[in-house]
């Protein structure tokens, strides 16, 4: 059954066009910044906004994986804060030049 979020185009939310739209601008904005010199410009900017992304959410997306390698409780907000620093750390060292 297809859910009502989805069309019949392969099911593709209909908020897919705006989300799309959403993460280009992203996108762009990290190009206006590599050509500014502000990012690195060595990976491609829709690239890096995904792995930016990724970084953050991977900690939702496989909690059970953090737990065994951290042996932390991702309820613990001193854990939370730790991820978040390890992800903000990361993000600049994937970006900045």
């Amino acid at each position: 059954m297809v859910s009502s979020s989805a069309t019949a185009s392969g099911g593709r939310t209909r908020s897919a066009a705006n989300r799309t739209a959403h993460y280009k601008s992203k996108a762009q904005a990290y190009a206006a910044a590599q050509d500014e010199g502000i990012l690195d410009g060595d990976l491609d900017p829709a690239h890096l906004v995904f792995l930016i992304i990724a970084l953050n959410a991977w900690w939702f997306s496989a909690p059970q994986l953090a737990r065994m390698l951290t042996g932390a409780d991702d309820q613990d907000p001193a854990e939370h804060a730790r991820r978040r620093a390890s992800v903000v750390s990361a993000a600049r060292r994937l970006a900045l030049p």
